[in-house]
């Protein structure tokens, strides 16, 4: 999947707009996307262009994406406020970076949790392994995201309907299975203490 990055850059030193894309460039590419760095792009352009010129050639790229994150500062850029619209109009996906970059900390946290208790990091046990240990740690990853408000299928590479399977199972397993109910007290006191 492709993101694309938008925010306000006129007015601003290049040094600090280098600074914001970079930074939003390395998260996104964090969430396994591919990403599409304006700024980037127009600072490997050897052309001066005007501000439309780089309008349409930034919209081109925007077009091909699927999902855009929105920097804390676009309300403050009419170019940004463009693509915005254009973006929710298209139907192409929008985050903001606030939300993400509190999402991304809540998932870390969480896996950081069931890393300390298991060793496991959420690579291995995100993919399609049907050991019993990946598909407890799914579950408990799955369950610490819905208290979270957060789509974990999109970390665990799994279909948005395995969701609900993974939160019944969970229950079904904390009430049945000492052995699941130990790791996740286990990994709840882990929480506890961050």
């Amino acid at each position: 999947m492709k993101a694309y990055i938008s925010g306000k850059i006129t007015g601003l030193q290049p040094s600090e707009v280098k600074a914001k894309f970079d930074a939003a460039d390395r998260l996104l590419t964090s969430m396994e996307f591919e990403v599409v760095n304006p700024y980037k792009i127009a600072m490997e352009n050897e052309r001066e262009y005007t501000w439309n010129q780089y309008m349409v050639n930034d919209i081109a790229l925007l077009l091909e994406c699927d999902a855009i994150l929105m920097l804390d500062n676009w309300e403050d850029s009419n170019g940004a406020k463009i693509e915005h619209f254009i973006a929710k109009t298209v139907d192409i996906a929008i985050m903001y970076e606030n939300a993400v970059t509190l999402e991304r900390d809540k998932i870390e946290k969480i896996s950081n949790a069931i890393y300390d208790v298991t060793g496991m990091q959420l690579k291995d046990y995100a993919g399609g392994r049907r050991k019993r240990d990946a598909v407890f740690l799914r579950m408990i990853f799955t369950n610490y995201c819905h208290k979270n408000d957060i789509n974990a299928m999109k970390y665990l590479k799994r279909d948005r309907t395995m969701s609900n399977h993974y939160l019944n199972k969970y229950r079904d397993d904390f009430k049945y299975n000492p052995a699941f109910r130990r790791l996740v007290e286990k990994i709840e006191g882990r929480l506890s203490q961050t």
